[in-house]
């Protein structure tokens, strides 16, 4: 097999995804098969984050490296990123430096309280909000507008701080955000500059809206609210370096994965993570493309499954498990009652309350010992 450029960091996923694997890695990396390092080309139909494809890529040589996804904006970080990392980089560090941050000054003025308090009201903001965020009652309110030094315990004082902080960057979150929207019919047209800066700028709204999550409406416009991380993790110029040397050679399509059967052969690997099968009518709250990917086509996949084992394709699936609210439910059990399915515990990454994040069971499923 042909080798590859050795570098010296570990490329990471740069966008947190949901259903990303990066915690789950130790349970892929258990489950590969054992004769991997003969399979000449790696196909992955739902790359998302990519936390699989870097691991393999920096552990395995192939001759052959195929990514997909049927989300365009994904498609457009990888194929971006994959010649201009640098760019990228700049772009987001303009974003990153206009986005206000916690200073360790903000309250040694006796009265920060009061001045960031007039300062939210005259940017139009209402007291009442205030009030309703810190959790407080209109009294109280107005005694800490009153006194120096604002809220009198450390604890409050940092929910206050958090709260002003987070209303100086909403205008700044939201005004990028519906510049982004502005773009979404218009991704093929985009200049090379134009597709520089809408990477940087998904990569920025990633890392700064709620719980990190991507999720569109029905006209495939960004719809998720700002954040309340303090300290948002950015990616840094090393980082997606690190990616651009991974993703050297590699062949990257905007497709469904029934298009991956066009480019396997008898020494092949996949490794499908498709959108998973909902656990409840609740826990199905983000739509990563304007399609909902329904048990219809989670069945489409498993015939895809069925059709790829059949030429001696190796394969590795993941997906949710329904009898972890179900026990009764025999879904998965059923589409692939001819293969391995291990059943291993995940925490989820991505949840509407942090409080639900623990850790459910999940399925691999495989064609091979």
């Amino acid at each position: 097999m042909l080798s590859r450029t050795h570098h010296e960091n570990v490329a990471k996923p740069f966008l947190k995804w949901a259903g990303g694997k990066r915690q789950l890695l130790p349970e892929i990396q258990a489950r590969l098969p054992a004769d991997i390092d003969q399979c000449t080309t790696y196909v992955e139909p739902f790359v998302g984050a990519g936390a699989v494809l870097f691991h393999l890529l920096e552990n395995y040589q192939f001759e052959n490296v195929h990514i997909a996804d049927i989300n365009p904006e994904i498609i457009l970080c990888y194929r971006v990123l994959q010649s201009s990392s640098q760019e990228v980089f700049r772009e987001l560090q303009v974003l990153i430096d206009a986005y206000p941050v916690k200073e360790k000054n903000d309250t040694q003025d006796p009265q920060w309280f009061r001045n960031m308090s007039i300062e939210f009201i005259e940017n139009g903001g209402k007291v009442s909000k205030i009030i309703d965020s810190l959790k407080i009652s209109k009294s109280t309110y107005y005694s800490w507008k009153g006194r120096n030094d604002g809220p009198p315990c450390k604890k409050k004082k940092n929910k206050a701080i958090n709260f002003f902080l987070k209303e100086r960057r909403r205008p700044i979150f939201n005004s990028l955000r519906e510049k982004w929207n502005q773009s979404i019919s218009n991704l093929v047209r985009l200049s090379k500059a134009e597709k520089i800066s809408r990477v940087a700028q998904t990569i920025f709204l990633n890392k700064t809206c709620y719980n990190g999550l991507y999720r569109v409406n029905d006209d495939g416009e960004f719809n998720v609210p700002i954040g309340s991380y303090i300290n948002p993790s950015f990616p840094t110029e090393e980082q997606l370096i690190d990616v651009q040397a991974s993703l050297q050679d590699v062949k990257i399509h905007h497709c469904s994965f029934e298009k991956c059967m066009d480019w396997v052969d008898g020494k092949s690997f996949i490794y499908f993570d498709p959108p998973y099968r909902p656990l409840s009518e609740t826990s199905n709250f983000t739509s990563y493309t304007e399609g909902d990917f329904d048990d219809d086509d989670q069945r489409k996949l498993s015939n895809l499954f069925r059709e790829l084992d059949s030429l001696s394709v190796l394969l590795l699936l993941s997906n949710s498990d329904p009898k972890e609210t179900d026990p009764s439910d025999d879904f998965f059990d059923d589409l692939y009652s001819d293969y391995t399915i291990d059943r291993v515990r995940s925490a989820r990454n991505i949840s509407s309350k942090g409080k639900k994040r623990q850790k459910i069971s999940e399925i691999m499923v495989r064609n091979y010992e």
